[in-house]
């Protein structure tokens, strides 16, 4: 259809026709994309400095974690040699000095604790902190975690206080182990951590040149400074800095954000693997954006000469285009072969109406080989985003199974994501019964009506499932119904075509994963590899909850095994002291009346000693209770079991005030008594022990006396009687420790924590 113009624009010259119609147009045009331009030139910049420094920061964390295991392999070493796996303390230590050579590259030194968590070996040497118990540290109950889970992983600290003279240092704590995987303790090697250390980490660390252009800092678990290209900030507390948050979740990004002095920056985060450690590198947004503003003077430079310029010379040729309008026209039949693809429609009277004509008829000859193209693009486009749809879902769904340890949890949560995320018409999976070696139905998930209860054990020995948990095979069908295999369940008959690939753990097949279609020819090999990839993560999934079941029987029966020995040494040689006295009562009353009356308070004794130790070792068993029982309560126990424990020992007690203290104060007093009255019973020779507890609204004091032999403080070393770990005790919750002692008179351990 044509659409008239006005007389004046029609008849006019082409010429001014153009410059009206489209040279004005093309001017506002290019303005307006100079401007689109220069602001996407910004985002593409800015997109892509980021993603650089993402893939820089995870390739610095990679290269850092590879530095990091080569300590490790040093330690494994050292852990594999039968010296260090002794339960000898000192060829413990002989072995560690003989090792000393090999792992200097810890300046901090290393230790070796055994398989209760105490310090026995230490290069160089540490006789201040042989004996302590150091099953508290963090990076100790890791490492015991990981053992009882059956992992020999090893752990990386938070900066610590545990180096000579109580001086900041990372540890790297190596489990030892026999070949039966039986726990010996770990060996740990020590870095010193500050702004003047010099050491082989920090070594690694400026090699991985991760600061030439800005600032790179490694925080800690607790977001505490392990190195920064400014020494100045070692050591500081960056936990409350945004992007140090994020790297402490375990995220691996590039953000602009603000850095700790408040300029703005690209900062870069990945955490470092097989750590709680995080990498962090920043760069100066204004030294990244800095050559944008070249840019923009070029980008004007360069309009104002798309401007100028065009006008100058289309002024100047339009008035030779009218002469080759011909050769125009006849390139234009040319192109209607299918060279271009390019439509125009114009109604202006003259020789471009003629071309816009031969434009048009190529259009309709390059209409029907481009739809014949698009129509495969669609499928190359659709084909695409199916195959990464299905990489996400493996991805997400091999994330979430790794993590769940029960089975009836596992499995259908992974038969519900399959059907919703890929809409199967059924999915199922089945488990290979390990005795029987019938298929039983596990977990379902789609629209099957009326079809089998889940853990129906299948009965059909010719069936696909069956055929596929037979052979450790995939088996993919297009058309069920015409495939001898098939056997077809009630109110299942929507189904047309079945995959069904094996899960495996090892050379045994263990299940079958079953997908559903309710159409012909529904699977490709696309999805046999995504449904076997699923199969290999859902199996490496199922034998992690296994062995997860079989370490958790295995920690209960070595629990019942603690609590009978404990029962043992405790209760039961008091109980059988008190049954033999019990015996001769009855002819000690009958002959000597005065006799018979001490023995049955000795029997007294004996039995509260009992009842006290029971109380004690229940109180052992459930340490919560340590809080919630009060002091006083916690202390009577205690001085009734040394009455009934210890013959010719009796322990009073006396209270002064009242008041609820705080659950380490409380917990670190009745250890201290604890040490103190088995210190009294084992070694005192005392008659009398006399326990005195002062209870103030802001402080508490603990006394304890006895009339023993006593001993000569001067000539007792720091661990002996356990005075070291008291002292330990006290100066973690801020108490006071005095031990008084003379021999032959007798001993004073007091205790105060308060104003």
């Amino acid at each position: 259809m044509r659409i008239p113009l006005p007389f004046g624009i029609r008849r006019g010259s082409l010429r001014t026709r153009v410059m009206a119609w489209s040279f004005v147009p093309t001017m506002i045009i290019l303005v307006i994309v100079a401007v689109v331009i220069f602001y996407a030139y910004q985002d593409v910049t800015m997109e892509l400095v980021i993603e650089r420094n993402q893939d820089l920061t995870r390739l610095a964390a990679g290269q850092l974690e590879a530095a990091l295991n080569e300590y490790v392999e040093l330690l494994e070493v050292e852990a594999r040699t039968p010296d260090i796996r002794s339960d000898e303390e000192d060829v413990q230590r002989d072995a560690l000095k003989g090792a000393s050579n090999r792992l200097a590259v810890f300046d901090a030194g290393t230790m070796i604790l055994d398989t209760y968590g105490t310090v026995v070996a230490a290069e160089p040497e540490r006789p201040q902190i042989i004996g302590q118990d150091w099953s508290d540290r963090a990076y100790y109950r890791q490492v015991l975690r990981l053992q009882i889970e059956g992992s020999s992983e090893p752990a990386f600290s938070n900066i610590v206080s545990d180096g000579q003279g109580s001086s900041d240092v990372l540890c790297v704590v190596v489990p030892i182990s026999s070949e039966d995987a039986e726990f010996y303790g770990c060996i740990i090697g020590m870095f010193y951590v500050g702004p003047t250390s010099l050491n082989v980490l920090y070594g690694d660390m400026v090699k991985l040149h991760i600061e030439e252009s800005g600032d790179a800092y490694l925080v800690d678990g607790a977001g505490q400074v392990i190195y920064h290209s400014n020494i100045d900030h070692i050591g500081e507390d960056f936990s409350g800095y945004e992007v140090v948050e994020y790297v402490l979740q375990g995220e691996t990004a590039a953000v602009r954000t603000e850095d700790i002095d408040g300029h703005r920056v690209i900062a870069g985060y990945s955490p470092i693997p097989s750590t709680s450690w995080g990498l962090v590198t920043e760069e100066s947004w204004g030294r990244v954006m800095g050559p944008s503003s070249g840019y923009r003077g070029l980008l004007l430079g360069l309009l104002a000469l798309g401007v100028i310029v065009p006008t100058i010379i289309v002024y100047f040729g339009l008035r030779r285009i009218t002469r080759p309008i011909a050769e125009v026209t006849d390139a234009a039949r040319e192109i209607a072969s299918g060279h271009f693809s390019h439509r125009i429609a114009v109604s202006t009277g003259d020789e471009l109406e003629d071309l816009a004509d031969q434009f048009n008829i190529m259009a309709g000859t390059l209409q029907e080989s481009y739809s014949n193209l698009e129509h495969k693009v669609k499928e190359r486009t659709a084909l695409e985003r199916r195959r990464a749809d299905q990489l996400r879902a493996v991805n997400e769904v091999g994330r979430r199974i790794s993590s769940i340890l029960d089975l009836d949890e596992l499995l259908p949560y992974v038969a519900r994501s399959l059907q919703e995320t890929f809409r199967y018409h059924n999915v199922g999976i089945i488990l290979v019964e390990p005795e029987s070696g019938a298929l039983i139905l596990k977990a379902s998930a789609g629209f099957f009506e009326g079809g089998p209860d889940i853990g129906s054990t299948a009965v059909d020995v010719e069936g696909i499932a069956s055929w596929v948990a037979w052979h450790g095979e995939p088996l993919l069908i297009n058309d069920v119904c015409q495939h001898p295999k098939y056997s077809q369940i009630e109110g299942t008959g929507a189904t047309q075509s079945e995959l069904a690939v094996p899960i495996k753990i090892g050379e045994d097949t263990v299940g079958v994963l079953d997908l559903e279609e309710a159409r012909i020819n529904a699977f490709d090999e696309l999805d046999v590899f995504t449904a076997q990839t699923l199969s290999d993560q859902l199996a490496v999934a199922i034998k992690n909850a296994r062995l997860y079941e079989q370490a958790q029987e295995l920690a209960t029966v070595e629990e019942r095994q603690r609590l009978a020995r404990e029962l043992h040494d405790a209760v039961t040689q008091t109980l059988f002291s008190a049954s033999l006295i019990a015996e001769v009562i009855p002819r000690l009353m009958e002959k000597k009346p005065e006799e018979g009356q001490r023995r049955l308070e000795e029997l007294r004794q004996l039995t509260r000693g009992a009842l006290a130790e029971m109380r004690m070792l229940l109180l052992e068993l459930r340490p919560a209770a340590l809080t919630e029982v009060g002091l006083e309560d916690l202390l009577r126990h205690l001085t009734d079991a040394i009455t009934g424990r210890s013959t010719g020992l009796i322990a009073t007690l006396t209270v002064e005030g009242e008041g609820k203290l705080p659950s380490d104060v409380q917990t670190t007093m009745y250890r201290i008594a604890q040490e103190s009255l088995n210190n009294v019973s084992k070694h005192s020779e005392a008659t009398e022990v006399v326990v005195i507890l002062l209870i103030q609204p802001e402080s508490v004091e603990l006394n304890i006396r006895d009339n023993g032999s006593g001993f000569d403080p001067n000539d007792v070393s720091a661990g002996h009687l356990g005075l070291g770990i008291m002292h330990e005790r006290a100066k973690d919750v801020g108490a006071a420790l005095e031990v008084k002692s003379k021999v032959g008179q007798g001993t004073e351990v007091r205790v105060r924590w308060g104003v």
